[in-house]
């Protein structure tokens, strides 16, 4: 992955091809914005930027103004339900990363310094706006609709503001009881969605679902992360591969996922995949993550967060693919065993 640079945030200007809205731009020029390569499906390279947070009004204020994109202009999921993502649609993050010996910004989970949101994507579930509202009515947040959000396919991000920034370990700690929490109050957010390093896009909508748009601020108090702490169990142990001298790309699954087109985003020690059993996943199609290969192993790792792949390994991952294209990967590595 090519290094992050902090560079000047400019105004954003209008497209008149893709984009129908013109965001406001108080206190743009106090933003950050890293300037990522991040490989998609269909893309070249998009933005990555870090918004200089100075409180949930803030964020609200920014976001709450979606950029409108023809539905012309985009291309249908193969399911048939809504719309990938627009190439050029920037991406954010709620986390502070700490910079290397150049001044770079690597994003990964064990590079956060620091989260300021506890950020919640939910695609799936029952309630309706006002019922959300109405549990996040004791709290500050802020909610707002996805980007395939409709009448019939309800869909939601709800940011949600804490008394003070918290570290990574924190993060891990808090996240998934917060989770729970909303959970157990008819609010099922995507567990796909929820490490401290998440990148999620910037608000917008098709110009078909466009008068459905809202952006609701509550008046409540932020989490008390003091208080959640207090009842949090300890955080889960880091998982640690053993990396060997392969590259991520040049192991047996990281070839054959390149191959097939199935690599989202390269997060450098891992990347984000379509996971081989993505016909079988009920809760989303994201937070699979491909890893280098241990030692003594060229064929690399995968690890799925949704309950069907609970107990896979990578020979099950492995089988996904035809002997033919295994075969073939072997002979690029030049391996003799598997």
């Amino acid at each position: 992955m090519m290094a992050q640079k902090e560079t000047p945030r400019p105004v954003p200007q209008p497209d008149a091809a893709q984009n129908k809205t013109k965001r406001p731009v108080e206190s743009i020029s106090e933003s950050r914005r890293l300037v990522s390569a991040l490989p998609r499906l269909r893309s070249a390279p998009q933005v990555v930027y870090q918004h200089q947070l100075r409180g949930l009004e803030d964020w609200h204020h920014w976001h709450q103004h979606p950029r409108i994109y023809p539905v012309e202009a985009l291309t249908e999921k193969d399911s048939g339900v809504g719309f990938h993502k627009p190439d050029d649609l920037g991406l954010w993050s709620p986390a502070d990363f700490r910079e290397d010996e150049h001044g770079n910004r690597a994003r990964r989970n064990n590079n956060v310094d620091s989260v300021s949101f506890l950020v919640f994507d939910v695609d799936e579930g029952e309630l309706c706006r006002k019922e959300i509202l109405d549990v996040l009515s004791g709290l500050r947040a802020s909610l707002m609709p996805s980007f395939n959000f409709s009448n019939a396919t309800p869909k939601y991000r709800i940011v949600l503001d804490i008394s003070r920034r918290i570290s990574a370990e924190e993060f891990t700690r808090i996240m998934p009881l917060a989770s729970t929490i909303l959970e157990g109050q008819g609010i099922a957010p995507d567990p796909a969605a929820l490490d401290a390093a998440r990148l999620f896009y910037d608000s917008a909508i098709p110009d078909c679902n466009e008068h459905l748009w809202f952006a609701d601020l509550t008046k409540g108090e932020p989490l008390d992360v003091d208080e959640i702490l207090a009842i949090a169990p300890p955080a889960p142990p880091e998982r640690v591969f053993e990396e060997s001298s392969t590259p991520l790309f040049q192991s047996v699954l990281g070839i054959l996922l390149s191959e097939a087109g199935m690599i989202r985003i390269d997060k450098g020690d891992r990347a984000e995949i379509i996971c081989p059993f993505d016909d079988e996943h009920t809760t989303g199609q994201t937070g699979t993550a491909l890893w280098p290969p241990q030692v003594g192993s060229d064929i690399g790792g995968i690890s799925c967060p949704h309950t069907h792949c609970d107990g896979r390994t990578a020979f099950d991952y492995l089988s996904r693919f035809p002997q033919a294209a295994i075969d073939a990967a072997r002979a690029t590595l030049k391996a003799t065993d598997l």
